[in-house]
């Protein structure tokens, strides 16, 4: 019980101060008040479970247990309210999570453009996209039950963690080749690191952790283990449409918030383009691919072998049901678990959608806003 409100807290501080820090993107105004407020709202998720348990508690007076209902109902209700009306229009409306700076002129420096600094410039794609990928995962926090909370927050740093992992070992295969390639060329001024194709290891990482949240979070592939109690979150009787929405997002919500983790890997550590490089007639920055192309092909890679992967436990299951359709447990095990696998790769790819459609498009369009265009001389941190 009390270890879901040591995870609403430890959460923010972590994603902040450790995996947004890397990239100074942390010391961005849009970074602080985001977390600010995500923070207090997984501080509400956790707290709606503990008004729960002293509402069942023997020494509470009879006589506020209606009070305490209540407290709960509107709780419930204020955090996934400001999830999407708060939290989300804020993410939507918000710039890239970068600081500009201007630095003063140097002592003897006359005239000239000015210099200004721009922190949080290597990651502004992968910043802004991870605190969208905050916001359906403060909705699945605030349905999951405590113990399911903190899976659900352990996966998150699971997550973050390996992002760090295959960008590290991107601009180590990158240094490689770079260094290779400026010994053969016999010139160390033609040395540039270049981003490294994804490989198939994410999408499988992401779909098993994906299964193991699942599991992890109370679920099996049966009925009868369907978390029922999700669909009062917030409401004291049964409302439509609300129940299903809650039951589904308790249900289904830590495989959906894995693959929306997906275009996070081909986001992360992208360089945005610079206004002051030369370009081509096409509008593509010289002798290198545009940052946006970029960004798109890499999503659609890794989304394509998330969908990939799922499709073929899909199939797995369904064939594995259709061979044993005469054994005697083909209705208690195999025809669930082939019902589960065709659930999870609908969740998958509306998940998928919803992460290119809304996520990597409205990333895309701010950093594009941003540094489309500049007059200024930048320097980039």
């Amino acid at each position: 019980m009390f270890g879901a409100p040591i995870a609403a807290f430890a959460l923010p501080y972590a994603l902040h101060h450790i995996f947004l820090a890397t990239s100074r993107a942390d010391e961005a105004p849009v970074t602080r008040l985001f977390l600010r407020i995500w923070k207090w709202l997984l501080s509400g998720a956790t707290m709606y479970w503990i008004l729960e348990r002293l509402e069942n508690w023997n020494g509470l007076n009879p006589d506020r247990i209606p009070l305490v209902q209540m407290i709960r109902t509107y709780l419930a209700r204020g955090v996934l309210g400001c999830t999407i009306a708060v939290l989300g229009m804020f993410w939507w409306y918000s710039p890239p999570s970068i600081v500009v700076q201007q630095e003063p002129k140097q002592e003897g420096e006359r005239g000239g453009k000015t210099r200004v600094v721009v922190i949080g410039f290597a990651n502004a794609y992968g910043s802004s996209y991870l605190l969208f990928l905050l916001v359906p995962f403060t909705l699945v926090f605030a349905t999951a039950q405590p113990t399911g909370q903190v899976v659900l927050a352990l996966g998150l740093i699971a997550i973050t963690c390996y992002v760090e992992v295959v960008d590290s070992e991107g601009d180590a295969d990158g240094l490689v080749e770079a260094f290779t390639s400026a010994a053969v060329t016999s010139s160390a001024s033609q040395l540039q690191v270049a981003y490294q194709k994804p490989t198939f290891a994410v999408p499988a990482f992401l779909s098993i952790l994906s299964l193991l949240l699942f599991y992890t979070t109370g679920h099996q592939a049966t009925m009868p283990s369907i978390q029922w109690k999700s669909a009062f979150i917030g409401f004291p009787t049964l409302t439509y449409p609300f129940a299903p929405v809650l039951v589904i997002l308790n249900t289904f919500g830590p495989i959906a918030i894995a693959a929306l983790a997906t275009p996070l890997f081909a986001l992360w550590n992208i360089d945005p383009p610079k206004p002051n490089a030369p370009t081509s007639q096409d509008g593509s920055t010289s002798g290198s691919r545009s940052p946006s192309s970029l960004v798109l092909s890499r999503t659609l890679k890794l989304t394509l072998g998330t969908t990939l992967y799922h499709s073929a436990l899909t199939f797995g299951t369904a064939f594995g049901a259709a061979a044993l359709r005469r054994h005697l447990m083909v209705w208690k095990v195999f025809a669930p678990r082939f019902m589960l696998g065709g659930a999870s790769l609908l969740i998958v790819d509306v998940a998928l959608v919803l992460g290119v459609g809304v996520g990597v498009s409205r990333v895309v369009w701010k950093v594009e806003k941003t540094f489309g265009a500049g007059r200024f001389h930048h320097e980039y941190m």
